[in-house]
């Protein structure tokens, strides 16, 4: 994102003079210099706006914050849903976790932990129930944040119990994989049974 502005606001000004721009801004929004956190775009945007009128010309202005204003609305974030059946259905639901964190503004670290958080569920449903999906949902109702909802149509988790408190050793991995979710998630639910497993989790921002 940080090249992308920089690439506006250079058609309008020198390279240096966008570099001290943007600085600038950054220091006045508070915003982190990578330009990770979407929810401050709109201030950033109103920021740059007025290096951009000291630099552009009167015929050029409307166009040059148009374009700003154009790089910095972030897409509307919506759900989505992956089948899974092999390893290319995991990177699809890994790749769709990371675009959709960042879409959410997350932070690098929460969308690297979100990510592996996905990438573990599509691996459990791939490796142990063979078929399943996995759906990514934007939080709402005030609530900041994703939601992901793992269905499979597997054997089901025998001793989820005994995972859930701890005293299972697994030789698999499974167990390992689903503590190690709920660990970095602020909600996980689960269901299993010999229809499948259902898990729900979701990660604030």
């Amino acid at each position: 994102m940080k090249d992308r502005v920089l690439n506006v606001l250079s058609h309008y000004m020198s390279r240096l003079h966008a570099d001290m721009a943007l600085r600038r801004a950054v220091a006045k929004v508070g915003i982190d210099s990578r330009l990770e956190d979407h929810r401050m775009y709109p201030q950033l945007a109103a920021a740059l706006e007025t290096s951009l009128r000291l630099f552009t010309s009167e015929s050029l202005i409307d166009t040059a914050v148009g374009e700003l204003r154009e790089v910095l609305t972030p897409d509307e974030p919506s759900s989505v849903k992956v089948e899974l059946r092999s390893e290319a259905d995991m990177s699809l639901a890994r790749q769709a976790a990371r675009t959709l964190a960042e879409k959410m503004g997350a932070r690098s670290f929460e969308t690297q932990k979100f990510t592996t958080v996905v990438s573990e569920l599509a691996r459990n449903i791939v490796q142990y129930a063979k078929h399943g999906e996995i759906e990514i949902t934007p939080l709402s109702d005030g609530m900041r944040g994703l939601r992901v909802r793992a269905v499979d149509q597997g054997p089901g988790i025998k001793n989820l119990q005994e995972i859930l408190d701890g005293r299972y050793k697994s030789k698999t991995g499974l167990g390992k994989g689903i503590m190690g979710v709920r660990k970095m998630m602020d909600r996980f639910d689960i269901a299993s049974d010999d229809q499948g497993t259902r898990i729900e989790v979701e990660m604030h921002l």
